[in-house]
């Protein structure tokens, strides 16, 4: 089941999109080419830490990657933590999407 299929998919679209590897972000990010292979397919998000260096290696705002989590946990059904992005890395950071949306009147 593809769990987070959205930052998946925008990630390898980026990777692709600069002629970089599997095997070269792995090596840049300190993973391993299967873990990647597994975030791109959507079967893992990616933890705080590794987002921030992607979007360091990509020249990518963290803000859009973390939209794209969030969006992704949203549209699992029955899902407790839709809406909200938690991450660990030492310290838990939890951030609730809703509450931040803007409402045009």
């Amino acid at each position: 089941m593809q769990r987070y299929k959205d930052i998946g998919e925008y990630l390898r679209e980026l990777r692709i999109d600069r002629g970089l590897t599997i095997s070269k972000v792995a090596g840049w990010l300190g993973v391993s080419p299967a873990y990647i292979s597994l975030i791109e397919e959507g079967h893992r998000r990616p933890s705080f830490e590794l987002m921030k260096k992607y979007a360091s290696l990509l020249n990518q705002p963290i803000m859009k990657m973390l939209t794209l989590m969030v969006s992704d946990s949203a549209k699992q059904e029955n899902s407790e933590d839709a809406g909200t992005c938690t991450f660990t890395s030492g310290v838990i950071v939890s951030i609730d999407f809703f509450s931040l949306q803007r409402h045009e009147t």
